[in-house]
């Protein structure tokens, strides 16, 4: 790296001044670190632009700050000044249009080290508060293979870890370019799973996209290359975001977080006194998907699950990135979101690519019209090559909502044309609801349940199953109804 110094003479005339830069950091090495002016004037200034470097060694950690001490001497005077810089930094603010966030090198959004100083701005609509407490990747194969940057458990003096399972890669210092070749700011990084206790042995690469054109001034378009660096493919692999959102930071108990089915939208929003933004993040990958609304505190009344002030264990986020939509709505309260896709398979030395649009506008039309936008400008724009849906399997996917009052939609997927049978089932097995006997072709599909038994008449509220029989296998879940 080249170091620019600019030199000024506060005294009078000085000849023959030489110049020795050092430094104590174990990974840097500065080549050369003497420099000589045959004079410099009174009240001059002078340049130093190609007179210093120095060498950061591979093992240098992120944020590594140096100590430079910059000696001068001429004739029988001398002095010293002290400066420090960050090399190999782990953050980067970008923005272009009206959102404004940190990527980092580490897995995180917004934030390099959530709720530490100095490390990130958050995210920031029309230059307004910080919506976002913490953003970061979380990515997996099961409950005991999760690699991640989120939040995780409580220690024994009561204080919340941050998983820290990334690494920044030799490649990984973070690269901005306004304008980029596909839009007018981009940014690109990477790092491994190196730093976990059980990695997947994948490398990802991760790149942002931001246009300043008015029709996509609400988005930010993050896409992960996800390459398998192991010999043996990755099955099950699910790839997700998680979002604490603060949108009223003075009162975010009064936030809400809910699921856009149709644009595969999680986003959030406050219901109280605090800003009418609204925020959140598209799935653009095809394919299956996961989504749950969380409510922070576990002892709210309002939880209908499991929360995050006791910690954020990997079996629940495995279930928030696997588990298909469960919790589509929550709140008001506390609240965060987990989006994800999968699941995938990544071939021995290959590699997936899963995107993302982070999306922000002043209500609940204006966001779904920003998600509309986001799509067209990823199929137009961003999507380099023809879509192809993943081949369908067998699988009966969560009901959502869930729990659920006047209906609820519950997905299924079959590999090849076959007669199929859903059922509602009470605990004890019996039949409540048959809502499909026929056959149905490949793929995806969609039916929904308003909680009413075969005459029409609506049930009580409680626990049911809904079962999936086909080809003389079935499989079963549970679905709550309340009333």
């Amino acid at each position: 790296m080249r170091l620019r110094l600019a030199v000024t003479n506060y005294l009078t005339e000085a000849r023959n001044v030489t110049l020795a830069l050092s430094e104590e950091s174990p990974y840097t090495t500065v080549s050369p670190a003497n420099a000589a002016l045959a004079s410099i004037g009174s009240g001059e200034s002078i340049v130093l632009d190609n007179n210093f470097f120095f060498k950061v060694g591979s093992a240098a950690p992120s944020n590594h700050p140096i100590d430079f001490t910059l000696s001068i001497s001429a004739g029988g005077y001398t002095d010293t000044d002290h400066f420090t810089l960050t090399v190999l930094p782990a953050f980067a603010n970008i923005g272009v249009n009206n959102i404004y966030t940190t990527v980092t090198n580490v897995g995180r959004i917004g934030s390099a080290n959530p709720g530490g100083a100095n490390a990130g701005i958050g995210f920031l609509y029309k230059s307004g508060a910080n919506l976002l407490f913490e953003g970061a990747i979380i990515a997996g194969t099961s409950a005991n293979r999760i690699v991640n940057a989120a939040r995780g458990l409580i220690t024994y003096t009561g204080a919340q870890e941050n998983d820290a399972d990334f690494i920044r890669t030799e490649e990984g210092d973070i690269r901005i370019t306004t304008p980029g070749s596909l839009s007018d700011q981009e940014s690109i990084t990477s790092f491994s799973d190196a730093g976990a206790s059980s990695p997947l042995n994948i490398r990802i690469t991760q790149q942002t996209f931001a246009s300043s054109d008015p029709r996509y001034a609400d988005l930010l378009f993050l896409s992960y290359r996800v390459h398998n660096l192991s010999g043996e493919p990755i099955d099950r692999f699910h790839f997700g975001l998680f979002c604490d959102w603060d949108i009223d930071a003075g009162s975010y108990n009064t936030n809400v977080a809910a699921f856009d089915a149709d644009r595969r939208l999680g986003y959030a929003c406050d219901s109280g006194d605090g800003p009418a933004t609204f925020a959140g993040i598209r799935l653009l990958t095809p394919g299956g998907i996961s989504y749950r609304a969380i409510i922070n505190d576990n002892a709210d009344p309002l939880n209908p699950g499991w929360g995050l002030h006791d910690g954020f264990t990997d079996g629940e986020k495995w279930e928030a990135i696997s588990g298909g939509v469960t919790q589509s709505r929550v709140g008001p309260a506390d609240i965060s979101n987990v989006i994800a896709s999968g699941p995938h398979i990544i071939p021995a030395g290959g590699e997936i690519t899963i995107d993302f649009a982070l999306i922000a506008a002043d209500n609940l039309e204006l966001l779904q019209a920003a998600a509309d936008s986001a799509w067209m400008f990823w199929l137009t724009s961003l999507q380099t090559g023809p879509i192809t849906p993943p081949p369908a399997v067998w699988a009966l996917e969560a009901n959502y909502p869930n729990p659920f009052n006047a209906e609820t939609t519950i997905l299924f997927s079959l590999p090849r044309p076959t007669p199929v049978r859903l059922d509602i089932l009470d605990l004890s097995g019996r039949l409540v609801r048959r809502l499909a006997e026929t056959t149905l072709p490949t793929g995806r599909h969609r039916l929904l349940w308003d909680g009413r038994d075969n005459q029409g008449r609506s049930v009580a509220g409680g626990t049911y199953l809904y079962r999936l029989q086909s080809d003389g296998e079935q499989l079963v879940r549970k679905l709550v109804l309340l009333r």
